[in-house]
């Protein structure tokens, strides 16, 4: 027992002793690089189901098998969503007691909203930083930033004038004139209301007008977009307007 506690204490060191600088930037894609040191034992590094991964320039699998000092270079989409807002994720699984450094770019022009765990921030005037220092415990690291970007400020820019441009047709538009009907003109749009279409000389048959008064009536009706007319060899086919 006791030369499995001392074992124990000669490995912690070396257990704690691993150290990871990262670079992760956001644009199109995620593009992250890690700087691996002081490896004593080998590990498995998972990256995102997606990822393009090389190991000093050389493609790799994922999970990535580390078994020595490296550069990890990778480049994933499943980590960077961007709809009306953006968002990053990323779980980070590394021995426990690794020392983690890991600085996140976001894109030129973009904005803060919130980091979680929450960074030490810096900007050099185009990009926004997000640094993280930390020991590792049993759990993974997981990092979740809300960010903007100009393009999703552009497009509030450009929808912004739709709902002004509706309040003011809705608040300048004419009221519509409400449609008045005679009695006779009552009469002969019931008919065609009845029937759906009606040749104009069916009409006449219906109704004790003359033929001058009919096509008075039908002009009327067509003026006031009730319903078209449509010429069908001697006499016009008169239908309600859809």
């Amino acid at each position: 027992m006791k030369q499995a506690f001392l074992i124990f204490i000669l490995l912690l060191p070396a257990a704690l002793g691993l150290q990871l600088d990262g670079n992760i930037s956001l644009d199109d894609e995620a593009h992250g690089i890690f700087l691996i040191r002081d490896v004593k034992n080998p590990f498995s590094l998972k990256l995102p189901e997606d990822a393009e991964i090389w190991i000093d320039g050389n493609p790799a699998g994922n999970p990535v098998e580390v078994v020595r000092d490296c550069r990890i270079e990778w480049e994933a989409k499943s980590p960077l969503e961007k709809n009306s807002k953006n968002f990053f994720l990323f779980d980070l699984k590394l021995p426990e007691g690794t020392w983690v450094k890991l600085r996140l770019a976001l894109p030129q022009g973009s904005w803060l909203e919130r980091s979680f765990p929450e960074a030490e921030i810096s900007t050099d005037g185009k990009r926004i930083y997000l640094s993280w220092e930390r020991r590792l415990g049993k759990d993974s690291m997981t990092i979740f930033v809300i960010f903007g970007t100009q393009q999703s400020l552009s497009w509030l820019l450009l929808l912004l004038p739709i709902p002004i441009l509706l309040f003011l047709w809705f608040y300048f538009r004419k009221p519509r004139e409400k449609l008045y009907l005679l009695p006779d003109e009552k009469l002969v749009f019931s008919l065609i209301k009845k029937q759906g279409e009606l040749r104009q000389r069916d009409i006449l048959k219906q109704v004790d007008f003359s033929k001058a008064k009919v096509s008075r009536i039908i002009r009327r009706l067509q003026e006031m977009g009730l319903i078209e007319v449509v010429p069908r060899g001697n006499t016009n086919l008169i239908r309600l307007k859809k």
